[in-house]
């Protein structure tokens, strides 16, 4: 009966260390997990942290670029502001000589500045400019015309990089020179002239 009790007792104490071992091999495995999972998020931490300082490095590099940019375009205007409102005039009145000679006042005409992301219609709505936007590019750097033009009754074309001076010939219902004054950072200016229908 001893005997039978001894082994009793000895069996249990042999299941109960075993559990014991099977719950330290759940926690050592729980502690290893924690230990792993705080080790990557530290990495993770670490490595998005690095990426930010570059992004912010990037993004004060290039706010720095652009301020250079503004800087000297507004340095380029301030010491040159006769000799290119010259050249555009120039340029203006070359490349539309045809408008001024065929027309001398016959034609209608309209001029707008119309801003980045805008758009403006002429003639109660005969022609519509829209401005995409304004390059900053070329050698010298300059503005650059991105635009759109449409109308009710015509197809739309695109104004793509053009300086300023040029002439562009829209035919819908009426035929239009539209011609690009000037060019700003975010705005441009147009003019519109409408021909006369015995000019079609």
């Amino acid at each position: 009966m001893t005997e039978q009790a001894n082994n009793k007792i000895n069996k249990n104490i042999g299941e109960y260390i075993k559990q014991l071992g099977a719950y330290g091999i759940i926690i050592t495995s729980f502690a290893l997990g924690l230990a792993v999972a705080g080790g990557f998020w530290s990495s993770s931490v670490s490595v998005l942290n690095s990426q930010l300082n570059i992004s912010r490095a990037e993004t004060n590099r290039a706010t720095q670029e652009l301020m250079q940019v503004k800087s000297d375009y507004l340095t380029y205007r301030t010491t040159t502001p006769q000799t290119q409102i010259k050249m555009s005039t120039d340029t203006i009145s070359n490349t539309s000589s045809v408008v001024t000679e065929a027309n001398k006042g016959q034609n209608m005409k309209e001029e707008h500045t119309i801003s980045s992301e805008t758009s403006y219609s002429f003639f109660s709505g005969d022609l519509t400019i829209s401005l995409v936007g304004i390059a900053f590019e070329g050698d010298p750097l300059r503005h650059r015309v991105v635009a759109n033009v449409s109308s009710p009754n015509g197809q739309v074309v695109k104004i793509d990089r053009l300086d300023i001076g040029n002439v562009i010939t829209y035919k819908s219902k009426n035929t239009y020179k539209i011609i690009i004054l000037s060019a700003e950072t975010f705005s441009a200016t147009f003019q519109v002239v409408k021909l006369n229908t015995n000019d079609n």
